[in-house]
């Protein structure tokens, strides 16, 4: 089990491996749009890359979302469709700075020995609070992210598009 958050999902699907990149390009912005602070093109439910059979995309929410989901996707073709492999993680910079503050708290708690205890609890339970904030925003934005790309696969989304 890792320390930072994350989520593995694997869908077997009928739709051959071209048509999952299909329907997953027709609903992702490839660019954000750098003239428009932290905007991103309306009419597209993700952005980031799909090619043959990979991808690695991210929902578009209104604003910029830290503890947004970077879905990190293989598709492989089978003789009967294709299956999905997503691996959900938090985006660099956030894990970054998440390694970061660990490290910070770490190295202070190991200094600050010779301090009031009250110091070294007050770093420790700041890191742990922030490991827990980012833990729960994660898990929060997990679930509507994969609906959207069930919905995009599966469901009638997909199907207009196209």
């Amino acid at each position: 089990m890792s320390w930072l958050p994350n989520r593995s999902v694997t869908w077997v699907t009928v739709l051959p491996a071209d048509e999952v990149s299909k329907r997953l390009a027709t609903v992702t912005a490839h660019t954000i749009d750098w003239d428009e602070p932290n905007r991103i093109s309306r009419e597209k439910k993700f952005y980031g890359y799909v090619f043959n059979h990979h991808f690695q995309i991210a929902s578009r929410n209104m604003r910029m979302f830290s503890f947004n989901p970077l879905v990190q996707g293989k598709i492989e073709a089978t003789s009967q469709g294709s299956i999905v492999m997503m691996k959900l993680e938090l985006f660099i910079l956030t894990r970054v700075l998440l390694y970061f503050w660990t490290c910070f708290a770490l190295v202070s708690c190991f200094f600050l020995v010779s301090q009031p205890w009250f110091w070294m609890t007050g770093v420790c339970t700041l890191t742990l609070l922030l490991h827990v904030i980012a833990r729960a925003n994660f898990n929060q934005q997990v679930e509507p992210t994969i609906i959207a790309i069930k919905e995009v696969l599966e469901g009638e989304l997909g199907k207009e598009k196209i």
